[in-house]
Order: structure tokens, then C-alpha cells, then sequence
């Protein structure tokens, strides 16, 4: 009788199917860019709401894939990221901002592999807060009043 997948199956079988899981977003993605491009929308007016009404895609998730698509559209090299694991789609979502056709190579290989995490850190280095200069400014007395 057999117990099932040893431990190490089971780990093994999940980093495959990841790979699979990946390569396929990779592949949607690249089949939502042609949908959009040639705006198949079928009833609807834009990609979002394809994805979400005809696709069954939570808004969230649907927002994702439309930034991914059009990241994807002006740099196809974002693509082969999503397809090899290097950037997830909730990351790339972050970088989306600051992604140009001069900066898309750096920040991939920047967050190649990161968690959201260590995205956000990321762009907090990339896009440091102005300083803001400190001021202290008397406080107005009322009339008739000690404070």
C-alpha cells in the first residue's frame, strides 16, 4: 500500500508546478496583449472589465495583468521575467512607476527574485523623500488668553 509523495516529492512538485504556474502567467499575459491591442473586449469597454467579467479575475488581480500588459507592450523583456520567476506581478506593479526603456533592465535584475518587501525597500532607495527642512513657529496668543 502506498503512503503517498515523500517530503522531498512533494517540495520538488511544487517548485515544478511554480515554473509551469509562471510560465503560463507569461503566456497570458503575452495573449492579453494582442486581446488588447486588437481590443477583443468582447461586450465590454476595456481589458479590465474582460478580465474581470468574461475572465472571472478579481479587480485586484485584473489591475495587475492590465499594468503587466502594458509594461509588457513598451518593454517585452519584462515578459521573460515574469515567465522565469524572476519579478511577480504584484511587484511589478510597484516598479510600473518608475519602469522607463532606461531603467526596465536595472530594475529587474534590482528586484530579480525580491518579495513585495524588499520591492518597497527598494524604491524607497530609488525615490528617497525630499528633505524637509525642520521649523519650529511661535504659537499666536489670544487676546485676553495666556496661551
Amino acid at each position: 500500500m502506498s503512503k503517498g509523495p515523500t517530503d522531498f516529492e512533494l517540495l520538488t512538485r511544487a517548485k515544478m508546478l511554480m515554473i509551469k504556474e509562471r510560465e503560463v502567467q507569461a503566456e497570458m499575459i503575452g495573449c492579453l496583449v494582442a486581446i488588447d491591442d486588437r481590443k477583443l473586449y468582447c461586450e465590454n469597454s476595456s481589458l479590465f472589465g474582460y478580465l474581470c467579467s468574461e475572465l472571472h479575475y478579481s479587480e485586484s488581480c485584473a489591475w495587475r495583468r492590465v499594468q503587466a500588459v502594458k509594461l509588457c507592450r513598451d518593454h517585452p523583456v519584462i515578459l521573460k521575467a515574469i515567465a522565469t520567476a524572476q519579478i511577480h506581478l504584484t511587484g511589478l506593479s510597484l516598479l510600473a512607476p518608475v519602469i522607463t526603456a532606461e531603467t526596465v533592465d536595472c530594475l529587474l535584475q534590482q528586484a530579480a527574485g525580491k518579495s513585495l518587501r524588499k520591492i518597497e525597500l527598494l524604491l524607497v532607495e530609488l525615490r528617497p523623500r525630499p528633505e524637509v527642512k525642520e521649523s519650529i513657529k511661535p504659537a499666536r496668543l489670544k487676546k485676553g488668553g495666556s496661551h
